[in-house]
């Protein structure tokens, strides 16, 4: 369950399987109040994995992803990075 509250936190807001209309205007202003490029979420994940796994290996290779089926655009949105812990560890201490 936390690997997924970590993924689902990187997000720019919750999903809901269901929506009725207040819902939706919840979960419309939270995804405008915090909006992410498919790459800022994929960071974000980086970062969740890196302060939730402390307990990881360096050497544990951690993939993330996220893809974004556009609306308005005629192409989807995709980022994903592949890496192992020790590095995401090395790139965050340096920010």
């Amino acid at each position: 369950m936390e690997l997924i509250e970590v993924a689902r936190d990187s997000m720019s807001a919750r999903i809901y399987n269901l929506a009725k209309r207040p819902d939706e205007d919840h979960m419309t202003f939270e995804a405008h109040a915090n909006a992410k490029f498919v790459e800022d979420c994929v960071r974000d994940m980086a970062e969740g994995v890196v302060s939730e796994f402390a307990d990881l290996p360096d050497d544990a290779v951690v993939t993330m992803k996220q893809s974004n089926d556009e609306s308005i655009h005629q192409h989807n949105a995709h980022a994903e990075r592949v890496a192992e812990v020790g590095t995401l560890r090395e790139e965050l201490a340096d920010d």
